[in-house]
């Protein structure tokens, strides 16, 4: 049969003897196969339901039911975008654009932050609700992916059926400073866990076993003394936190040493050690095979920093994680040159001035940080003050309902208020970010000591060339995380909350 004569199959099934019933209820027609043997003959009975059929369910309906909820729930089956997300109500409590960068969603959520904590509307019962929400916000917008799905299938499709989720302290720190490609090289900050065990001291459920204790002190007169045994559990929870924490440390140093290690033998395994029983082959040269494989070294380390500064406060890190490495590797060159200078005199003279000038170097470096440190809490401090004191000018004295924290402001304050009030949250959102900054930095920085003490130290069965070619190595990856740290700061763009550069896009202006 040629191609102009073709006909169409449609494809259909067998006929069957069958007949059909419609459901008076919900119109639904059903249809039935007829038995083809006496031996399956049945009789139809029809049964009014005791119940709706819109309340009437079923195994299969409980399936299907089961199956449609962990389906996205969407508004009337439409789905949005990234463009055009369907659900804008995560983006208005944020007050930013659909199109908002990571940047802009991250300074959004602090300032948001910033007004409506709950210690700082003790007054408004809704403070701590729209908190709440702005932490859930913040939850599904910073993750690209949970982004994404809320963008196409909204609120209820990000969230899920467990309700509102808090961001957790030590997945905040990780995305904040460096994610997940610095873990191994400064692994888990500590005060993301700190923050959290205030927290949860803050349960109260925990606390009432305080109240009880200290009610059960109370003398007739009414003035209450301090339990014995709540004070002596008070010294042993302290004792024992203490412990959890130079325990978790020393695991962290431990693992952290054994990375570095394991990247400093990029150098100091590439090339045989020196034996003086024997001598090299003709024409090769250890000095030359040293300085192959120290460039081979430098070149792989340039790599691996060129990714690591396309982090959040990727340059940042990169430049601290490089002061540190040079600082220690340069004590530990001149300390072993000190105690195994051999018969060369000026070697253990000059080892030893340059261990007590890098030891001087460290600890004006870690003052200078502290103080830094110190000086930015007191100025954020300052800042919260201030917006406390005109908080409290501008308390609704008048009746008319409950308002949001937002909505009580606007009433009371000036337009010139207004302004000052949004100078006073954006640098108080500000000098939130860079005492984050520099707090995590001094423990960084501490950490990091420590690791390079470990893995350049004398340890059974590490030989004091192995340890020579450590530093070595040590301070080229120093200089190299520095150089390429300060090249990415100075390309990117400014970063406002800490003075410095980051791969971050621009903010919004001030309104």
């Amino acid at each position: 049969m040629s191609d102009s004569t073709h006909i169409p199959v449609i494809e259909s099934r067998r006929p069957k003897p069958s007949v059909t019933a419609k459901c008076p209820n919900c119109s639904v027609v059903i249809e039935f196969y007829l038995p083809v043997t006496p031996a399956y003959a049945f009789s139809v009975y029809r049964v009014t339901p005791s119940v709706s059929a819109k309340k009437t369910t079923n195994a299969s309906d409980q399936s299907t039911n089961n199956a449609s909820s962990r389906r996205p729930k969407t508004t009337l089956g439409k789905t949005g975008s990234d463009d055009h997300p369907i659900d804008m109500e995560y983006y208005d409590l944020l007050e930013i654009p659909a199109t908002a960068s990571s940047a802009v969603i991250k300074k959004a959520y602090y300032l948001k932050a910033i007004k409506c904590h709950p210690d700082k509307n003790l007054d408004n019962p809704l403070a701590e609700e729209m908190f709440k929400q702005i932490s859930e916000a913040y939850q599904v917008l910073s993750d690209p992916q949970r982004r994404s799905f809320y963008n196409i299938h909204g609120k209820a499709a990000a969230v899920g059926s467990e309700g509102s989720v808090f961001v957790d302290p030590e997945q905040f720190f990780r995305q904040q400073f460096g994610g997940d490609m610095f873990v191994d090289i400064i692994g888990e900050i500590s005060i993301a866990r700190d923050f959290k065990d205030v927290m949860a001291a803050k349960d109260p459920s925990k606390s009432n076993d305080l109240t009880t204790d200290s009610n059960s002190s109370t003398i007739n007169s009414g003035t209450e003394v301090p339990s014995t045994d709540a004070t002596t559990q008070a010294k042993q929870d302290s004792a024992l936190m203490y412990e959890q924490r130079r325990l978790i440390r020393k695991e962290r140093i431990q693992k952290l040493s054994h990375n570095l290690v394991a990247k400093l033998s990029l150098y100091t395994d590439t090339f045989p050690f020196p034996d003086p029983t024997s001598s090299p082959p003709l024409g090769i040269s250890l000095n030359s095979l040293a300085n192959e494989s120290l460039n081979t070294f430098r070149a792989l380390s340039t790599i691996e920093a060129q990714q690591l500064a396309l982090e959040s406060y990727g340059p940042e890190l990169l430049r601290a994680i490089g002061f540190t490495y040079v600082l220690k590797a340069d004590q530990w060159i001149a300390k072993i040159a000190a105690e195994d200078g051999g018969a060369v005199l000026w070697h253990r003279v000059w080892g030893l001035g340059s261990r007590v000038s890098g030891a001087i170097k460290e600890k004006t470096h870690i003052l200078n940080e502290t103080v830094g440190t110190f000086r930015t809490a007191l100025d954020l401090q300052s800042k919260f003050t201030k917006l406390q004191e005109m908080d409290k000018k501008t308390k609704k004295t008048g009746e008319g309902g409950e308002k949001t924290v937002d909505e009580d402001v606007k009433v009371k304050l000036t337009p010139q208020e207004q302004e000052l009030r949004t100078q006073l949250e954006y640098e108080a959102a500000t000098k939130g970010l860079e005492a984050l900054w520099r707090g995590s930095k001094l423990e960084v920085e501490s950490v990091l000591r420590d690791v390079c003490d470990d893995a350049l130290g004398d340890a059974p069965g590490v030989s004091t060339e192995l340890r020579k070619r450590r530093a070595d190595a040590l301070r080229i990856l120093g200089q190299v995380y520095e150089t390429v740290g300060i090249a990415a700061a100075a390309s990117s763009v400014p970063n406002t909350s800490t003075g410095t550069s980051s791969q971050q896009p621009p903010l919004p202006p001030r309104k």
